[in-house]
């Protein structure tokens, strides 16, 4: 069979596996109440110097229960997305390994420049992305307060879905390349981000791209926060979740196994959520199976668009952060929200490559999270919906936007995972 047909007899084999699964129902998920040690964090000062839209931070903590005991570990990317004279804006995207399984999470949150870490005894609710383990295919939210100790406490609602997931392998991934964002002192540290871009096998062929976060040393090796996205014939997959690293390389360790969280997805994927289980052979391959869950409900559609959004770019260490702020605006012209967020992408010889988004959409009510790679032509391109809160949460769905004549036109469609 031709390569062509191959691919298209695949993507049509995918697409009626995952449309004949039952959507997921939704059972009640737990109320986890845990709390954090002060933040060991990072900072990457970008230029300029000083406070500045795109200065970035590699976190980690100790999460502990209520009786204090240690529980698992947190770590996270942070960029400042907008600064004002004593506070600025921040975008998290992280992860709680616990011994259960792990959640992920992204959202916006208020951090003085008077000292470092978030706002004291302010809540900032964030959208609960996915997980693995006891918390698979998870939404809900996590609500953050930090203290005047330092310490951090967190309240993690969850949805989960019920019933079984599909099963999905995509084999055939070979050694990506991988290209090394320097964002501070020379050599792969804390703060620094790695450009990832692969080829799948056929069938049924796409790419994988995304980042690579470094977020910690751990033991020998550095502790990777991956935020990647599947490109495949009938749509994307979007993963967040942790891998490590040796100190001298960019590449998964040999023989570990690592379990992400599916955040979302477009295409015959829209409003998924799941795991991805992936390993490193010795010869080089990437061997990953999914596991996926549907949405359910009926889809919500919201239409909003922007005019003179304002950019700020950032290059540094052969990487660029372009950071976004977009009123946004509904049908009658009016003020609906704000859309904050991070567009990361690789610069090779000048030509920038393989870009990736990060942002929240705050909205009357609530807010969305939306990543992954952005699919589509430069006039129009699809993004995953991973999250939100208030009204929002526990949607997944897909964001759609449009080029305009005075702007862009941005189409949500929304379900939820529970």
């Amino acid at each position: 069979m031709p390569t062509g047909h191959r691919r298209l007899a695949c993507a049509v084999a995918l697409a009626a596996l995952l449309t004949a699964a039952a959507p997921a129902t939704a059972k009640p998920g737990p109320t986890l109440r845990v709390t954090m040690d002060p933040n060991l964090s990072r900072p990457v000062d970008l230029p300029p110097s000083g406070p500045s839209v795109g200065d970035r931070w590699a976190i980690e903590s100790r999460v502990l229960d209520t009786s204090g005991a240690p529980v698992g570990t947190f770590r996270a990317d942070q960029t400042a997305i907008a600064v004002g004279r004593d506070s600025q804006v921040v975008q998290t995207q992280g992860v709680f390994e616990l011994s259960d399984g792990s959640i992920t999470f992204a959202g916006v949150a208020r951090a003085p420049l008077s000292q470092t870490g978030l706002a004291v005894d302010e809540a900032y609710e964030r959208a609960v992305t996915g997980g693995t383990g006891a918390y698979a295919g998870a939404g809900g939210t996590i609500v953050t307060r930090r203290r005047p100790d330092g310490v951090y406490e967190q309240t993690i609602r969850l949805v989960l879905p019920d019933g079984e997931p599909t099963p999905l392998s995509i084999p055939g991934i070979e050694g990506p390349e991988e290209k090394r964002i320097d964002l501070g002192d020379p050599g792969i540290e804390p703060g620094d981000l790695i450009a990832v871009r692969g080829a799948i096998g056929d069938p049924p062929g796409g790419t994988i791209l995304g980042t690579q976060a470094v977020v910690a040393p751990e033991g020998e090796t550095l502790r990777v926060l991956s935020s990647l996205t599947f490109s495949l014939p009938n749509g994307q997959i979007a993963a967040v979740g942790p891998g490590a690293i040796a100190p001298e390389g960019t590449t998964l360790l040999d023989g570990r196994t690592f379990v992400r969280a599916v955040v979302g997805g477009t295409g015959a994927y829209a409003g998924r959520g799941g795991t991805q289980t992936v390993v490193r052979e010795a010869d080089g391959t990437y061997r990953n199976v999914l596991e996926l869950w549907a949405p359910r409900g009926e889809v919500r559609r919201l239409r909003f668009t922007t005019r003179n959004a304002a950019l700020t770019t950032v290059d540094a260490g052969g990487g660029r952060f372009d950071v976004v702020q977009e009123r946004l605006r509904n049908a009658r012209g009016r003020q609906a929200g704000r859309m904050l967020g991070v567009r990361t992408s690789a610069v090779d010889a000048g030509t920038v490559t393989d870009v990736t988004t990060l942002a929240t959409l705050r909205l009357r009510g609530g807010t969305v999270v939306v990543g992954g790679v952005e699919a589509g032509r430069s006039s129009r391109t699809v993004s995953a919906v991973m999250g939100g809160t208030g009204r929002y949460a526990g949607v997944r769905g897909t964001l759609t936007t449009t080029a305009a004549k005075r702007g862009l036109v941005i189409d949500l469609r929304l379900r939820r995972v529970g």
